[in-house]
């Protein structure tokens, strides 16, 4: 996930002096949903940012739609979301 809002720089069209310039804006309240195929399951989902030393395991919500729904927590820049997906093997028909 990537957040590109920011506080802009005073001049129009001034990408500013670079890195230390750039004034990120927390995202927050953000989910994510996934439909994964029949009979898979999300048995957990990470969280990485650079903001944080080491990942977060978030709630996984399965919703009746079959969906599964991650509430993401707040992060400046970029984040990413490691996903644990099992899928139920295929049953042989004789």
């Amino acid at each position: 996930m990537v957040n590109y809002n920011r506080t802009e720089p005073e001049k129009p069209k001034s990408a500013g002096g670079g890195i230390q310039d750039e004034k990120p804006i927390q995202a927050g309240n953000v989910h994510f949903t996934v439909r994964l195929p029949k009979g898979s399951n999300l048995n957990y989902a990470h969280f990485l940012t650079p903001e944080n030393d080491s990942k977060i395991t978030l709630p996984v919500t399965r919703l009746d739609s079959g969906q599964f729904q991650v509430a993401i927590p707040k992060f400046l820049v970029y984040a990413v979301l490691e996903l644990a997906i099992t899928e139920k093997p295929p049953t042989q028909k004789p």
